[in-house]
C-alpha cells in the first residue's frame, strides 16, 4: 500500500477544488489555492504534536520531515494541473521533467 493510497486527500482535494476555482479565477491562482487546500498536513501535524505533548509522549524531530512529505502530493497535483490547463501546450516529457526532480531529491537523503 503506497503513500497516496493511505492519504488520498492530498490528491483528491486539489483536483476537485481546482475545477471549482477555475470558473472564477485564473489557472495559476486556481492551482495555487487548490494545492493549499489539499495540503492538510500542517493542521494534522499541529494536532498530533499537541496530542503527544498532552499525553507526555516523546517524539523525534523527524516528524517535521514527515509533515513536509505530507505536503508533496497536493503541491505536485496543483502544479501539474496548472501546467496541463495553461494556455501553452505541454508535452508529456515536460510534465515528467516537472515531477522527476522532486522524486530524486527525496532519494538523496
Amino acid at each position: 500500500m503506497g503513500f497516496c493510497d493511505r492519504h488520498p486527500y492530498g490528491i483528491v482535494v486539489p483536483f476537485y477544488t481546482f475545477f471549482i476555482l477555475k470558473k472564477k479565477f485564473s489557472i495559476q491562482n486556481s492551482g495555487a489555492i487548490a494545492a493549499a487546500y489539499g495540503s492538510v498536513s500542517a493542521v494534522t501535524f499541529v494536532t498530533a504534536v499537541s496530542f503527544l505533548e498532552i499525553e507526555s509522549i516523546e517524539f523525534g524531530g523527524h516528524m517535521v520531515a514527515v509533515m513536509a512529505l505530507m505536503e508533496a502530493p497536493s503541491i505536485m497535483v496543483g502544479v501539474i494541473l496548472m501546467r496541463i490547463f495553461s494556455n501553452g501546450k505541454r508535452s508529456p516529457s515536460e510534465l515528467t521533467k516537472l515531477i522527476k526532480p522532486d522524486q530524486t531529491r527525496i532519494y538523496e537523503w
